[in-house]
């Protein structure tokens, strides 16, 4: 008999640890209902699992978005709807213009109503909206065009160099000083003895020269070359303004602010785009930027239409130091732009002249991208067409058809009116420009039709996958909980058990005292 070590004892303690472990899990298992609540315990089917929940989720967000889509395509088939009216009542009208009954003064009361009708249906067209994006205007996915001169990281501002200065006629020693007329793009020269010299720089617009000759009318004065790297003239003017040149003894001093040699760097305040979003703009359109130097505002015009919106930024203006960031948003046309600076901006004049004469170009169609399925691939496109009743480039030709109809119409009966029979016949063409108005709408409304049948076949069968992969995933992860309690139960049983043998075996080296006595 030995007492040292009671192996016995190690023994019953070591399954007592066993069993203690076994029923722990088993407690986890039963109290968070997962068969794998970690990696350690079914390493395989934790992976096959997580790859079955991105896709759940996956599937989930998908039956969302389709659901979304149905609302978009109710939204947009609801304004068509009033349209159609609208578009019906005017053929009717322009049926009962056709009549030889009604005299002049009755077809210039059909035309009111008609022209009204008219501007509903655009302003319907305008007013459609499914979360700020308008549906009927053909512009619902608008974007900068790659094409476009203006862009995120395009530079708000010039730089260049002086390459050369060449010095002609007699000119005194001392320093000669740049400065520049914005209104009458003139670069005028002051030095010594009263020298006054000066260049006429090409208009707003035009090619920006790389040659620049200063001269007092006598023939005295300078010749600079310069980079061909300034975008407009403005910014070449004002990029010179307030440098000098310093004469000394009939030459370029070699402490002279420009120099040819080497070339002297001359530049604007400079910025460069950060961000631009054009969400709420037209798509193919152009944006033209204009600066009034006065007024100190800067002009946003659209080129479709003529429409335009004016910020006054010098209001308020606070300068903006380097590294700093200057937004103006043109709400009105739907474009919004950041700017990050390098040098500072210290005045309107270098935002304003940074953006003159740019031209932003948008880019996008009427087509909305749904994503109906959990990988990237699973996604289809829904086109919103264009119903507005005007001469736009963009507009469909039934309805470039139509606007002429209705203006010629209008022509026949206001104003100056045109013989009856001509009037007859302007309103017969406007049926035939109606009745292809009203096609063009069954058409756009039959493609809604279907694609809303189409997503809400996808979102039965995104159920029936849901469904599916949960169950999938129920089966590798979820615990069986009558099996479990049967481990439970025999673990529990065992441990009651251990507990009692360890007991035991710990009284058992206790007999050796008897053998002391």
């Amino acid at each position: 008999m030995r007492i040292y070590n009671n192996i016995n004892a190690v023994n019953a303690q070591r399954n007592l640890s066993i069993t203690g472990f076994a029923l722990a899990k088993s407690i986890e298992k039963l109290s968070s209902g997962l068969r794998i609540n970690r990696a350690a315990d079914d390493a395989a089917g934790l992976s096959i699992s997580e790859k079955l929940r991105a896709q759940i989720h996956g599937i989930q967000q998908a039956m969302r978005n389709a659901q979304d889509g149905v609302s978009m395509i109710q939204t947009a088939e609801g304004a068509l709807n009033e349209v159609h009216s609208m578009l019906q009542r005017m053929r009717e009208l322009a049926v009962q213009a056709a009549n030889d009954t009604l005299t002049t003064e009755d077809r210039a009361a059909i035309n009111s109503e008609l022209q009204n009708l008219q501007q509903e249906i655009n302003a319907i067209a305008n007013r459609t909206t499914f979360n700020g994006k308008l549906l009927l205007t053909g512009s619902l996915a608008t974007s900068v065009d790659r094409s476009s001169a203006f862009a995120v990281g395009s530079r708000v501002g010039s730089e260049g160099q002086v390459t050369d200065i060449t010095i002609n006629g007699t000119l005194a020693d001392g320093t000669y000083t740049f400065a520049y007329d914005e209104a009458t793009n003139t670069l005028s020269v002051t030095g010594p003895g009263g020298y006054a010299g000066l260049v006429t720089l090409p208009t707003d617009g035009s090619a920006v020269p790389t040659t620049l000759t200063v001269d007092d009318g006598s023939g005295n004065g300078f010749t600079l070359q310069v980079t061909n790297t300034f975008r407009t003239v403005d910014q070449l003017g004002r990029a010179l303004a307030g440098r000098s040149i310093e004469v000394d003894s009939g030459n370029v001093a070699a402490t002279s602010d420009l120099r040819g040699d080497p070339d002297t760097t001359i530049r604007t305040a400079l910025a460069h785009v950060s961000a631009i979003d054009v969400s709420g703009a037209l798509a193919g359109d152009t944006y033209t930027f204009s600066y009034n130097q006065t007024a100190q505002a800067v002009t946003l015009t659209r080129g479709s239409d003529g429409a335009a919106q004016t910020i006054n930024i010098g209001s308020g203006y606070a300068p903006v130091s380097a590294g700093g960031r200057f937004t103006l948003n043109f709400e009105a046309l739907g474009v919004r732009i950041s700017f990050e600076t390098t040098t500072g901006l210290n005045t309107p004049d270098d935002i304003g002249f940074g953006l003159d004469l740019y031209v932003l170009t948008t880019d996008g169609d009427g087509s909305a991208h749904f994503q109906v399925g959990p990988n990237s691939g699973h996604s289809y496109s829904v086109n919103f067409s264009r119903v507005l009743v005007d001469d736009n480039a963009s507009t469909p030709t039934v309805l470039q058809n139509l606007y002429d109809a209705l203006d010629d119409f209008a022509d026949m009966v206001d104003n100056s009116p045109g013989a009856n029979a001509d009037q007859v016949q302007a309103a017969k063409d406007l049926i035939t420009a109606l009745d292809g108005a009203i096609s063009y709408v069954n058409k756009v409304r039959s493609e809604l039709g279907a694609a809303q049948n189409r997503l809400e076949h996808t979102i039965a069968n995104l159920g029936v996958q849901h469904e599916n992969l949960t169950a999938s995933e129920s089966r590798i992860r979820d615990v069986d909980m009558a099996a479990e309690m049967v481990t439970f139960t025999r673990n529990q049983i065992l441990q009651q058990a251990g507990v009692a043998v360890l007991s035991q075996a710990n009284a058992m080296p206790q007999s050796v005292l008897q053998l002391l006595r």
